[in-house]
């Protein structure tokens, strides 16, 4: 009976391990690529060069989001700004040339580096005229100075399009090489080939129009 118990448990950990998601190519090269962040609805509509961290730890009402985290317009009625929270351990062997890596749709986005403002986004800033599933796509370099060993705070200003799903679709810290290749493949997932798709879909719908104009049979 012990044998047989003792026998199951291990089936369950041996298909617990199979199940569990394997490492990105990302996560392969050192880096991190976020499933969830701490999220807190309002925010400030210009936050500063630089805020308070620990300040940001200490504050209500976190709560945790899914990545990609979409604002349909019931949330974006409520609150069209907010920050987002991720926090990432480096070794004591500070990493070089490493970048935080952003997509999705907003607004506006800043990011922070423990406090620091690091970059800046704006959906004026989107080049026209644009694809059809347009997005917003950031990578910037992490100072050096910015970071240390041990946990690192990344922080998201976040201001949602009016207009628009917004979302907050994609999120990595690691290589700066391995996020220019991850973000050029997300690209064509969800912009290229969707752009891609309902083009084709937009010229069949027209051709069948066509020739059923001119087909002898009504109806055909």
């Amino acid at each position: 009976m012990q044998r047989s118990r003792a026998g199951l448990w291990i089936a369950i950990a041996l298909l617990g391990a199979a199940c569990a998601p394997a490492p990105g190519p990302i996560e392969r090269e050192g880096g991190t690529q976020w499933r969830t962040l701490w999220l807190r609805l309002g925010a400030d509509p210009e936050p500063a060069e630089r805020i308070d961290p620990v300040a940001f730890d200490a504050a209500p009402d976190w709560i945790e989001a899914s990545v990609p985290d979409f604002w349909p317009l019931a949330r974006r009625a409520r609150n069209d700004a907010a920050w987002y929270r991720a926090r990432v351990d480096l070794p004591v062997d500070l990493p070089r040339d490493w970048a935080v890596a952003v997509d999705g749709h907003w607004s506006s986005l800043a990011v922070y580096c423990n406090g620091e403002r690091i970059g800046f986004s704006s959906a004026g800033e989107r080049s026209y005229p644009a694809s059809i599933t347009s997005r917003g796509s950031l990578l910037l370099p992490l100072p050096p100075e910015s970071l240390r060993a041990g946990s690192n705070q990344i922080l998201l200003h976040y201001r949602s399009l009016p207009d628009e799903i917004g979302a907050v679709s994609w999120i990595a810290v690691g290589p700066r090489e391995a996020l220019v290749r991850e973000q050029k493949l997300s690209l064509l997932r969800r912009q290229t080939v969707p752009s891609a798709l309902l083009l084709l879909g937009v010229a069949s719908g027209a051709l069948v129009i066509g020739v059923s104009r001119y087909s002898p049979i009504p109806g055909v």
